[in-house]
């Protein structure tokens, strides 16, 4: 009888740590493919990082010109007293 019991219990010990294999593998390929996915949100993050200072570096310029150019009066406008 201990005999039977050993041999069960090995057999459910047995079961279990293939259950549990299982879902650990389940959930490393779910790991890799979360990494995966950081990765590339990442890679899109710094790349849109970049375009924002370009676009950002242009735009001060841009208002720099601007600013340097000579005003003119401008004509029709009301409340000028002329």
């Amino acid at each position: 009888m201990r005999l039977e019991a050993a041999v069960t219990r090995s057999a459910e010990t047995s079961a279990r740590t293939a259950a549990l294999d299982d879902t650990l593998a389940r959930l490393n390929a779910d790991r890799a493919a979360l990494a995966d996915a950081l990765d590339k949100q990442t890679a899109r993050a710094e790349r849109l990082l970049a375009a924002n200072r370009a676009v950002e570096a242009r735009l001060i310029d841009l208002m720099g010109r601007v600013r340097m150019l000579p005003e003119r009066p401008q004509e029709g406008r009301k409340g000028s007293g002329s």
